[in-house]
């Protein structure tokens, strides 16, 4: 193969052009956000700046982002309200292993959609990170707030949703949902939490790092101006191309599906139709998930076995165990997400060689 394929956009996206050129044209800017001369104001300029680009694509107000470093440090902060969160088995490790979530109530089912549920405080994933599923969380919202006293407050993680499809605060009756830049086109190291703060009293919101006055006191420490102002460039173009990248992303996963989903002993995991556009998943019976993608690694094709979060680990996903998999079969998680620069050629060249490997590991 004469060039590498990357098909692991759910780990991270490439930086799209549009960051490159913000961050680029900000090498020479010096500037503290929070320095009372030009050059400060131009640095708090581009962060405000971000922070409204940021509020319009999911329909909030530019005074309810607070920018982090991240989606898990986003979650992380969300659940500082620590009123007892109940969050479903197959949210994200910064959900699970936080010392304010409990798990128990909220349940899903095989195909890793979440169901009714009844609780007061609860964090939701919106699209799932392994296994692409997109939750109802609109209508899960809905539904506990026709019951008086049920769900008081809803955190949304949407750091595999927000760029890729459409995300509403209000739609979805959220009071915080956190965000990721790294998986649209932003560089790493950046993030956002939104807070409505018509619901949510900020004094509530124990900051993780003390000291300063920024992000209206919730996260000292001088804002990353860079990545913010990259960020909010990344989203913008996100937003405005999500339709035409949706056409012509979800043909060439739906080609993907079909491709291996073919293969003896291979089932697709995740809701068939209601998915992210650009991740398939899969077990593959008789294989390791995990030599399959080092396998593929040699052949040029760089994927998941599972979430990033759990590479290098040898444990069953925690989320295909929770949709009702046996362990065995859960060890052959596959995780091919694909994006913008993915071509029809790419996607037929990571059919042949899943194909060609699967047959040699089970050899």
């Amino acid at each position: 193969m004469n060039r590498r394929i990357y098909a692991d956009y759910a780990a991270a996206a490439p930086l799209c052009g549009r960051a490159k050129q913000t961050i680029t044209a900000l090498f020479e800017l010096y500037g503290n956000p929070s320095a009372g001369h030009r050059e400060g104001f131009q640095a708090r300029e581009l962060v405000e700046r971000a922070r409204g680009q940021i509020a319009a694509a999911i329909n909030a107000a530019p005074e309810e982002i607070f920018f982090t470093s991240g989606g898990s440090e986003s979650n992380a902060l969300a659940l500082q309200v620590g009123w007892g969160i109940q969050a479903s088995p197959i949210e994200h490790a910064s959900i699970l292993n936080n010392k304010h979530t409990k798990t128990g109530i909220i349940q899903v089912d095989r195909k890793g959609t979440i169901q009714p549920f009844t609780a007061a405080y609860a964090s939701i994933m919106l699209v799932n990170n392994e296994v692409g599923t997109i939750q109802p969380v609109g209508a899960l919202a809905a539904g506990g707030q026709e019951q008086e006293g049920v769900l008081r407050f809803l955190h949304v993680d949407a750091v595999q949703a927000v760029g890729h499809i459409p995300v509403d605060v209000k739609a979805l009756g959220a009071d915080m949902l956190s965000m990721s830049g790294h998986k649209f086109g932003a560089p790493k190291g950046v993030g956002a939490l939104y807070v409505n703060r018509k619901r949510v009293n900020t004094k509530f919101l124990q900051p993780l790092i003390p000291g300063g006055n920024q992000e209206s006191g919730l996260r000292a420490g001088t804002e990353n101006v860079m990545g913010i102002a990259a960020m909010g460039a990344a989203i913008e173009w996100a937003a405005e191309n999500m339709e035409v990248h949706a056409a012509h992303i979800k043909p060439l996963r739906d080609k993907l599906i079909d491709g291996i989903a073919a293969i003896r002993g291979a089932e697709l995991t995740g809701h068939p139709f209601h998915r992210a556009p650009g991740i398939a998943s899969f077990v593959i019976k008789g294989v390791e998930g995990q030599a399959l993608a080092a396998a593929l690694d040699e052949d040029g094709i760089a994927v998941s076995a599972g979430s990033a979060c759990h590479s290098g680990s040898l444990r069953p996903s925690h989320v295909l165990l929770a949709m009702g998999y046996e362990p065995e079969l859960a060890l052959g998680a596959l995780r091919v997400s694909i994006g913008w620069e993915t071509s029809e050629d790419d996607v037929n060249a990571i059919i042949r060689s899943v194909r060609q490997r699967v047959g040699e590991l089970r050899q």
